[in-house]
C-alpha cells in the first residue's frame, strides 16, 4: 500500500529534483514504500520507508539540472 502524503508533512512541501524518466526537474510528492504492519517474534510494528519521488512517473529524482541550452544550441 502506497500513502502519498506522511501525516506529519503540508502537502505545499516538497522537493525541487530531476526526473531521469520524464527528463525534466519537478516536484516531488512524498510517498510510502514501506511494507506496512509486521510481526516479529511475538514484536508488533509497522515500517515506513517515505521517499520523494516524481509525481508523473514514481521514479526517484536526483539533484534539480540548470535549464539546457543545448537544445537551442543544436537547432542554430
Amino acid at each position: 500500500m502506497r500513502l502519498h502524503i506522511e501525516p506529519d508533512l503540508d502537502q505545499d512541501e516538497g522537493t525541487y529534483g530531476f526526473c531521469p524518466r520524464c527528463e525534466c526537474n519537478v516536484r516531488t510528492v512524498r510517498v510510502d514504500f514501506g511494507i506496512g504492519s509486521y510481526e516479529y517474534w511475538g514484536a508488533r510494528g509497522v515500517h515506513h520507508d517515505w521517499r520523494d519521488v516524481c509525481p508523473e512517473c514514481e521514479g526517484d529524482v536526483i539533484a534539480p539540472q540548470a535549464e539546457d541550452d543545448e537544445y537551442e544550441q543544436e537547432t542554430d
